[in-house]
């Protein structure tokens, strides 16, 4: 996954649950983020990161958002 992937799908994450200027400065802060490691480390970055999914999850936590709970079986 690349940058634009990853930035795609963490928007999708987070676009229904965060307000549009919120989540346009984390797309913002996670762009630069990336494009500051450069190119030839942006594989790297992106792996440390993780997924988008649990990118947004550990924000919304971070912003006190509850954590979605899992279905009991």
């Amino acid at each position: 996954m690349g940058k634009a992937e990853f930035l795609k799908a963490l928007e999708g994450e987070l676009s229904p649950r965060l307000p549009a200027e919120d989540l346009a400065d984390v797309l913002a802060y996670y762009e630069e983020y990336i494009a500051d490691a450069g190119e030839d480390q942006e594989e790297a970055v992106l792996g440390e990161l993780g997924s988008p999914a649990a990118v947004a999850a550990k924000l919304l936590e971070d912003q006190g958002e509850p954590k979605p709970s899992k279905p009991q079986s």
